[in-house]
């Protein structure tokens, strides 16, 4: 299962056409599956925003508060084979075996310079783990 999300670096001034109002947005996932989660990255402009391979973008999933303690944290592989301002983000079947269904929240961070420093891609949004048909719940 394959789920296309847009990240936006916000630089101000007016929305680039086509772009969402927030770039929150909801996710679900599918246990026993594996799932990906692409993401490609503009600036609030509606410019794209060139990956950079060295780079660390991570998505974190956590209880449904948005300080409640994480329980899946996958960081971003550069996809230059889709285009060059892609990210792709594995959730494996076997990654999600532990998460019980259920709604959570998600981000979308890149780590910045000061270390530790995060420019948001994805604010806080809802996401849905649901069960396969396979699933043994």
């Amino acid at each position: 299962m394959i789920a296309e999300l847009i990240g936006i670096i916000e630089i101000g001034g007016p929305r680039g056409f086509g772009l969402p109002l927030t770039s929150a947005q909801p996710l679900r996932l599918v246990q026993g599956v594996d799932n990906l989660a692409r993401l490609r990255v503009f600036y609030s402009s509606g410019a794209k925003a060139r990956v950079d391979p060295n780079a660390v973008v991570k998505l974190t999933v956590r209880k449904v508060t948005p300080h409640g303690p994480v329980v899946l944290a996958v960081l971003g592989v550069a996809a230059p084979q889709v285009a060059d301002n892609a990210w792709e983000f594995s959730l494996s079947a076997a990654g999600l075996a532990g998460i019980a269904p259920g709604s959570y929240v998600y981000d979308v961070a890149a780590v910045t310079t000061p270390p530790g420093a995060t420019d948001s891609l994805v604010r806080l949004s809802p996401l849905f783990v649901e069960p396969s048909a396979f699933s043994k719940v």
